[in-house]
């Protein structure tokens, strides 16, 4: 649904040259996107490595047992951040888990055929989404940057604007 919507709003806009980016969720629709026949000039997958496309079931299961537990996890289990995130974004539970239900796992092959020129950007704590670096070997045009911080830090570090323009305007 994300992908529709994005190739709706592209559309609309009539935009014939554009860039394209997105962090955690937003990379991994950014990816689908690039995968589906997107011609953005250039394009960032932030807080995203090679197991957060190409492994998606595993992340997705941790999310969906987050939702479930949202009532009843303690500070401890490996589900209380996302929990709190989820919280304090207030973001609809049921509406969350049918969207995590609409991805699917990308194949390597679908990644290494992405040849728009793309920067994976992630916090040097931060491998929630598995190997950035194996992320940017496999594509075709991919560089690798990181900047401070974990998955949930390095997102209000202005080190990511500023590595983001930097790949953009280069």
């Amino acid at each position: 649904v994300l992908v529709r919507d994005a190739f709706a709003l592209i559309e609309h806009l009539e935009l014939g040259s554009y860039d394209l980016g997105g962090f955690s969720l937003g990379a991994r629709t950014t990816a689908k996107l690039l995968v589906e026949g997107a011609k953005p000039s250039k394009a960032i997958l932030a807080g995203m490595g090679l197991e957060g496309l190409a492994g998606w079931a595993r992340r997705q299961d941790f999310f969906l047992e987050a939702i479930a537990r949202k009532d009843t996890a303690k500070r401890g289990d490996p589900h209380w951040l996302a929990i709190q995130f989820m919280k304090s974004q207030k973001i609809d539970p049921v509406a969350a888990a049918h969207l995590l239900r609409t991805f699917s796992d990308l194949e390597q092959g679908q990644i290494s055929g992405i040849d728009t020129p793309v920067q994976v950007l992630c916090g040097t704590e931060d491998r929630d989404n598995g190997d950035p670096e194996k992320l940017a070997d496999l594509l075709t045009d991919g560089t690798y940057a990181e900047i401070p911080g974990t998955h949930m830090s390095s997102v209000t570090k202005p080190e990511l604007g500023t590595e983001m323009m930097r790949f953009l305007t280069s």
